[in-house]
């Protein structure tokens, strides 16, 4: 069974992959359609399980029993068939072959796991198809690590920006997960991901403004 925990702000995503054996590869990591995305975890959260997140090395345990009480956000966002998402085309014929619900594409093989961009509800389209980011390579393991560099645009209503960027991605702990429950949940065989994100925006949009004269000369 694939279960993944991910805890994320800004420009660090940890990623807790809870396996039988502590190797990530595309048939226990990699989304599928019909797969729960649960949303990040909000700042004060986050902020507050910081140190025992942070904990790194080999035999190690990440014990969240005091850490996090309770859980009162059930939101989740599911992966569906790209086909089924309004102006894919562009990402499935860069080989999207999941996406979010929300419009985030994937594509995922036996090597990796790359981001292809996204589509907003006010038509804002992010496009990294050129040269997608890679969020995993397979097989990846504790002491495994790579860098990876993106490129893309970012269009809009009224401009568009071209975005460069660099994600830096290591496993740098294994051990056992304790999660807040009653029973206390257990995990043995816990591989802890660690992604650093930079993302370079650039370009010009022009503003009109319109002002009306009220005074009276």
């Amino acid at each position: 069974m694939k279960t993944n925990i991910y805890l994320s702000t800004l420009a660090i995503f940890s990623a807790f992959s809870i396996e039988a054996q502590v190797t990530l590869t595309q048939s226990n990591h990699a989304p599928v359609i019909g797969d729960n995305n649960p949303p990040p975890t909000g700042r004060t959260l986050f902020n507050s399980i910081i140190p025992t997140l942070n904990i790194t090395g080999n035999g190690v345990t990440w014990d969240f029993t005091n850490k996090l009480a309770s859980n009162t956000n059930t939101l989740v966002n599911v992966f569906v068939d790209p086909t089924t998402l309004a102006g894919s085309s562009i990402y499935i014929a860069a080989g999207c072959n999941v996406a979010l619900q929300d419009s985030d594409f994937y594509k995922s093989s036996s090597t990796k796991l790359e981001y292809l961009g996204d589509i907003s509800p006010d038509g804002e389209i992010f496009d990294l198809t050129p040269n997608p980011v890679t969020f995993m390579q397979y097989p990846f393991s504790y002491g495994s690590s790579f860098t990876d560099v993106t490129s893309g645009t970012m269009t809009f209503p009224g401009g568009s920006f071209n975005l460069t960027g660099t994600i830096n991605v290591v496993a740098d702990g294994q051990g056992t997960l304790i999660l807040p429950s009653n029973p206390t949940i257990v995990h043995n065989n816990v591989l802890r991901v660690k992604s650093t994100s930079t993302l370079l925006i650039q370009g010009n949009r022009e503003f009109i403004h319109c002002y009306r004269n009220t005074n009276d000369d």
